[in-house]
């Protein structure tokens, strides 16, 4: 036994050295940069459809208001629409919508029904700022009026002509 201590500093000439991590965290940091900007590329395809959706769902709600007298003489001419969570939340079903609409003379959420069978307008109510409920009586329904297409069946094949 002797009576130096053990040296700390010694290396075993048999051990393979340490390997260098660099290669990893290159690799790691490519991975990660590329998964942050599939991330952030998918969060901001998703914002654009969904001020393009609910943009086009408000210009197809401010053109049926603008065609009901009851919208006229409450609210004026019309002026903004804007979709509103909240209140189609409230509004109960899945074929009801409403959006906030403002005119000249007020402002109010107008509530629209829809018949779930046939993507068809059933009925449309404003509920002016004051909290009365009006039934919307000039908006068009059915075929010649409002349609909410929802049927994602798409045919692929071309129709051809009769002959």
């Amino acid at each position: 036994m002797s009576s130096y201590p053990p040296n700390q500093n010694f290396v075993d000439p048999n051990s393979a050295p340490k390997k260098s991590k660099k290669t990893l965290w290159i690799v790691l940091g490519i991975v990660g940069g590329l998964l942050l900007l599939c991330c952030g590329g998918f969060s901001i395809l998703s914002y654009v459809g969904y001020q393009a959706g609910t943009s086009m769902l408000g210009e197809i709600a401010k053109d049926a208001a603008s065609q009901s007298p009851e919208v006229q003489a409450e609210l004026g001419n019309i002026e903004s629409v804007k979709m509103n969570f909240a209140e189609t939340g409230k509004a109960g079903g899945a074929g009801n919508m409403a959006f906030d609409i403002v005119g000249s003379k007020g402002s109010g959420v107008i509530i629209i029904r829809i018949n779930q069978a046939t993507n068809q307008l059933d009925s449309a109510t404003l509920r002016t700022s004051d909290g009365r409920e009006i039934p919307l009586t000039g908006i068009q329904t059915g075929a010649s009026g409002m349609s909410f297409d929802t049927d994602t069946n798409i045919n692929m094949e071309p129709e051809m002509a009769a002959p």
